[in-house]
């Protein structure tokens, strides 16, 4: 079964639209979501969220919003990227009323990571540090014990060991097989770290789609000295940068980069996102 499955997905906002998405996350693995500022990220997890007008469906587990909207809830949980809490709570408010509204929530999870991260109960919410607020919301989400998991920018403006911490209770998180993710994020590190499939979006339009592996495998990112590469060559490179020092680009010829005057590594996310998305001056 498909975690998430979007078919046909197309959203009109004017002078913005998502054309024409077709994306599958396959049940118990982790969907990295990249692309630039206002390439349509949020947007579709709005529309998986059931949160903003839309053609097309969305299936999470195999079950649509329109179908059965409770249970269609039920088997998910979407952390956005801005904080929702009222900052005048505690954190045992916020315990006590997710206990009040959610059948499923788990409170000695929710107690568990609390103490993990020493997270004091009787702490007001306003006197937490982003990076702290940032954990105890996917504390919550996660405390509603959700089989799919939707995250919005989840480690955006924290320091690299809260993100780090985050990344950790995720790969928890998936430590259960029926377990699925999906994960927007301009950190494309953590994606190196967790994800086994990249979506890349640009303009509203899905670029690539593809496991993490297959991307790895499949292209190297290049460097050659001036006059190395033929122009043909340099033609065939994708997001291609001139400079004194040579030529760089990403490639998936092995004719170009096994060659013995070119140098090439095994590119990260951030260096395939980059070189799709590179624009013309």
């Amino acid at each position: 079964m498909n975690g998430i499955e979007i078919t046909n997905l197309n959203v009109d906002f004017g002078k913005f639209t998502l054309q024409n998405i077709n994306l599958t996350v396959p049940q118990g693995t982790v969907m990295g979501l990249i692309g630039r500022n206002g390439a349509g990220k949020s947007t579709l997890i709005k529309c998986a969220a059931d949160s903003c007008d839309y053609s097309g469906e969305v299936k999470i587990n195999g079950i649509t919003a329109y179908g059965d909207r409770v249970t269609y809830f039920s088997q998910m949980a979407v952390v956005f990227d801005e904080l929702m809490f009222n900052d005048e709570l505690k954190v045992k408010d916020l315990l006590e009323r997710y206990e009040k509204v959610y059948p499923k929530f788990d409170g000695t999870f929710f107690s568990r990571y609390l103490d993990f991260f020493h997270i004091e109960r009787k702490t007001k919410l306003c006197k937490l540090s982003f990076g702290m607020k940032k954990k105890l919301q996917l504390i919550a989400v996660m405390s509603l014990r959700p089989q799919t998991l939707i995250l919005d920018e989840p480690t955006t403006g924290i320091d690299p060991a809260d993100r780090s911490e985050i990344i950790d209770m995720l790969a928890d998180f998936m430590l259960d097989e029926n377990h699925t993710v999906l994960l927007s994020t301009h950190i494309t590190s953590d994606l190196d770290k967790i994800a086994d499939y990249i979506t890349l979006l640009d303009d509203g339009k899905i670029i690539f789609s593809d496991s993490k592996d297959n991307l790895q495998d499949r292209y190297r990112l290049i460097r050659a000295e001036s006059g190395t590469l033929t122009p043909s060559e340099c033609e065939a490179l994708i997001g291609v940068k001139y400079s004194a020092f040579g030529t760089e680009g990403l490639t998936d010829r092995k004719d170009i980069y096994t060659k013995p005057s070119v140098t090439a590594v095994i590119p990260t996310v951030e260096e395939i996102m980059l070189a799709f998305t590179e624009r013309e001056d």
